[in-house]
């Protein structure tokens, strides 16, 4: 049962109900704007009223606290990814559901660059993480691989797809001194490298500053759907619409 704190504001006194979720969400707030830094348990219970050792009624640490809100950056994730793939049914669509997937992901990690940064590398352990989990195996299982290449295409899939997008939130929120100096340097250092000592960087100078995060990461994925594609046997009558 959820506990009722009342906060005091300027204008009146807001009555707050403690729970998982509302710690949750006002974590995912103060990751956003402070990050992870500024996210503490005592400025959690500043940000709901509460007694901060309330907090551990819900979450033995902060660490569990992370990894509740990856999990619901995922399961976020997980919606977008329902509402983008609509009329999409397994094995006939797997492909499509699984670059969908792919890119619900992508997307949603960007809306929470800290938490997706932190945790990428995280088992959650959680409902939303089940979720994708049971999804995945389901898509691959009806596509008649083996159970070790089922879950071998599972892990290299997800793991590919939450690696890039940490990697892409990470140099998106790089302090703007290092962002300006990551950025510059295509040009500063590989637009101008001696021809004579490099010249394959040279004669491709310009590709080297003009590829994008979304064309890297396009081409991973489709690599991995063309390999999944290529130990295929579908089995026609799986029915496996996302839930």
């Amino acid at each position: 049962m959820a506990n009722t704190r009342s906060r005091a504001t300027s204008n009146e006194t807001e009555t707050v109900s403690l729970s998982e979720e509302t710690i949750v969400e006002c974590a995912l707030g103060l990751a956003q704007d402070l990050g992870l830094r500024g996210l503490t348990v005592r400025r959690i219970g500043q940000e709901l009223g509460a007694d901060p050792t309330a907090f551990y009624r819900y979450f033995r640490d902060k660490d569990e606290l992370l990894l509740a809100c990856m999990d619901r950056v995922i399961d976020r994730a997980f919606d977008r990814f329902l509402s983008q793939s609509k009329g999409l049914s397994a094995p006939r669509d797997w492909r499509e559901m699984m670059r969908i997937s792919a890119h619900a992901v992508w997307t949603t990690s960007r809306e929470y660059p800290a938490i997706t940064a932190a945790c990428f590398s995280r088992v959650t352990g959680r409902a939303a993480e089940l979720r994708w989990v049971e999804f995945y195996i389901n898509i691959l299982s009806g596509l008649g691989l083996r159970p070790d290449d089922v879950i071998l295409c599972y892990r290299t899939l997800v793991d590919a797809v939450l690696s890039f997008s940490a990697l892409r939130v990470t140099v998106e929120t790089l302090p703007e001194p290092a962002a300006k100096k990551n950025v510059s340097a295509w040009s500063a250092v590989y637009g101008a490298v001696d021809p004579a000592k490099y010249p394959m960087i040279s004669s491709h100078s310009k590709e080297l500053q003009s590829v994008k995060p979304e064309a890297i990461f396009e081409v991973v994925i489709d690599s991995i759907l063309d390999r999944i594609e290529t130990i295929s046997r579908p089995v026609a009558n799986l029915s496996a619409e996302p839930r």
